[in-house]
């Protein structure tokens, strides 16, 4: 998903009449309204989602739903009450809260974790060159893992067998460990 500091809409065609056989995107008409909610790891947000994106696309040129139309329906249809993503999603969540207030849809709880970073802090993705985790080793992969979720998991464990490092791991995990961590290093 862009950055929306690199999406912003400025209003271009705001209040064109535009011909409906126009191949273009379809932008929803965002009203300079303040979205307020509790975020589990971040903490209370407050957030105008026309200073953030502007008016938002809601269907793409070849006429499919764009990103933040097709979240909000597809986690509505789907029943989802919790959404757990990324903190690098979180400027797309009070989009998504104002779409679902305008369709009369109930909000999800919404988690943001942190993103793992690499030593010149940049998110770990094919953008920034991280390769592949290695699956020659899984034992220390997921030992290495859940290090950086600050379990602790004790040093003669790092050869394990999986399936005991996860059963060490699950009754000891709490997602609040998480809060107001907005990366984690690799």
């Amino acid at each position: 998903m862009p950055d929306p500091g690199d999406q912003q809409y400025p209003g271009t065609c705001r209040r064109a009449a535009i011909p409906a056989d126009e191949e273009s995107a379809v932008r929803l008409l965002v009203e300079s309204e303040q979205i307020d909610f509790g975020d589990r790891l971040q903490g209370p947000q407050c957030h105008i989602p026309a200073d953030v994106w502007g008016d938002f696309v809601i269907y793409r040129r070849d006429r499919l739903p764009a990103y933040h139309l097709a979240t909000v329906l597809d986690e509505a249809y789907l029943g989802i009450t919790d959404v757990v993503r990324g903190i690098d999603l979180l400027p797309a969540t009070p989009s998504h809260i104002y779409l679902q207030k305008l369709l009369g849809l109930p909000p999800p709880r919404y988690a943001h974790v942190p993103i793992v970073v690499n030593s010149r802090g940049q998110k770990l993705s094919k953008q920034t060159g991280a390769g592949r985790p290695t699956t020659q080793n899984p034992a220390l992969l997921v030992w290495r893992l859940l290090a950086m979720l600050d379990l602790s998991p004790p040093p003669e464990a790092r050869d394990a067998p999986t399936d005991d490092l996860w059963a060490w791991a699950i009754p000891r995990w709490r997602i609040e460990r998480l809060a107001g961590k907005r990366s984690l290093n690799a």
